[in-house]
């Protein structure tokens, strides 16, 4: 999971998310690092991100991408072992020093060759 978290290989990581997302229905997979995975994936094809776990850095703030159903956020980040927003937000905060923002960032897709 770390090494398609951190991959410049996009194609790979995309090749990879239905088996892996397979592996985690049948609970054979622990959730909570295939969800950062699902996030990055889907922000940069330009859609709204699932558990809220891709930010990024705006004006000295920290800012989240746009999530998918935003109200039931928390409820798909707790199926995925993850804490509520909130409480990530608060992790963000201390672990990177930089203020949390409430602004939402909506991804865009990438520049078609």
């Amino acid at each position: 999971m770390l090494l398609l978290t951190h991959t410049p290989d996009l194609a790979w990581r995309k090749q990879m998310l239905p088996q892996l997302q397979e592996l985690a229905n049948a609970e054979r997979i622990d959730a909570s690092p295939l969800s950062f995975i699902v996030d990055k994936e889907l922000v940069a094809e330009g859609k709204l991100q699932r558990y809220g776990s891709q930010f990024m850095s705006i004006g000295g703030k920290v800012a989240m991408y746009a999530v998918e159903d935003p109200g039931h956020l928390d409820d798909r980040r707790a199926q995925a072992l993850l804490p509520p927003i909130s409480v990530y937000k608060q992790q963000m905060s201390s672990m990177y020093h930089m203020q949390v923002s409430d602004d939402v960032v909506m991804a865009t897709a990438p520049a078609k060759k």
